[in-house]
């Protein structure tokens, strides 16, 4: 009977090199050196050879078992030096100055398709995920850091330079009405390098400014066309 059951286990246990899950495979043999373990003794003569036997199959299994994790190891191994690399690409976009919204947009779908790189070359084991997604969370912090940064310092900008046309407006309409046509002509012509020079800001907040500057100068020199044309015409008559 213990002969007819110790043989049992052995074929179980030589099925179970066509097992896939390297998982169940290993549970099952553990059960079934816990049997074969449990199971009275054979013959003298047939013990030595039956458990050398199941000792063989059992060394095969662990080493298909052994060789998978090895394997696995080595393509983590490769797996955690690539996303090292992407990481690195990630903080290379940022290493030169990037300095228009265009440019950020450019470099921002570039930062996304490295991100997708990275995680379609899928999981590691638990110590060089932790170690990966660490290296991925710092480089793409670094990144959108840098980002928040420059729209932040955009908008003050934005901010200033609509005060700076704010103020080049207000001049321009204290001075609309003056008559002294030559030096406040020569002030609207410097107002108006002043606006170009001004900076960006967006149109819907420069907008009502810029047509109360552009009115304001319209109207300096609407008159003071209107003056030198009287004067032409005046220089005229006395001639």
């Amino acid at each position: 009977r213990n002969l007819e059951e110790k043989s049992a286990i052995l074929e179980k246990a030589k099925a179970l090199i066509q097992e896939k899950s390297l998982k169940k495979m290993h549970h099952n043999l553990q059960e079934l050196h816990e049997h074969w373990k449990n199971t009275g003794p054979v013959r003298r003569e047939l013990r030595e050879e039956l458990w050398g036997e199941f000792q063989d199959i059992s060394k095969q299994l662990n080493k298909k078992r052994n060789d998978h994790f090895l394997q696995k190891k080595k393509q983590d191994a490769e797996k955690l030096n690539l996303k090292e690399v992407i990481c690195t690409e990630i903080d290379d976009l940022t290493s030169k100055n990037i300095d228009s919204h265009k440019k950020w947009k450019n470099v921002t779908d570039q930062c996304n398709n490295l991100e997708s790189r990275w995680k379609g070359l899928g999981r590691l084991g638990k110590e060089d995920n932790k170690i990966a997604w660490k290296n991925l969370r710092n480089s793409l912090n670094n990144f959108y850091n840098k980002k928040n940064e420059f729209y932040k310092q955009k908008k003050e900008n934005s901010k200033q330079t609509l005060t700076n046309k704010i103020a080049i407006c207000k001049k321009a309409e204290n001075l609309q009405e003056n008559t002294d046509w030559q030096e406040t002509g020569r002030k609207f012509i410097k107002l108006q390098k002043d606006w170009e020079n001004s900076g960006y800001s967006p149109a819907s907040q420069s907008n009502e400014i810029w047509k109360r500057f552009k009115k304001a100068c319209d109207t300096f020199f609407k008159a003071r066309k209107i003056h030198y044309n009287d004067l032409d015409a005046k220089r005229e008559d006395a001639l």
